[in-house]
């Protein structure tokens, strides 16, 4: 799901699909463009389409290794300076 607002691109990921709406209302209110992405394989793709200024990760997400997705996306932003 993505939300068009103005020029800041973020990803909200999160498997409760609650979380994750509500995250990306707040953030288009503020005038964010919001794409949603669960499970994490799923939001690395969406981040080497897109990149993303912010990333929302839930820490508790099951059955992945959360740091290790953290540093895949600090490495893919890394690769891109």
């Amino acid at each position: 799901m993505k939300l068009k607002g103005g020029s800041i691109n973020d990803l909200v990921i999160d498997n409760e699909l609650l979380i994750r709406k509500l995250l990306a209302t707040r953030l288009h209110w503020c005038g964010d463009d919001v794409n949603l992405a669960t499970p994490v394989e799923d939001a690395m793709e969406s981040f080497q389409r897109e990149p993303a200024e912010l990333v929302v990760l839930d820490l508790m997400l099951p059955r992945i290794m959360v740091w290790t997705s953290c540093r895949r996306y600090a490495s893919a932003v890394m690769c891109r300076s």
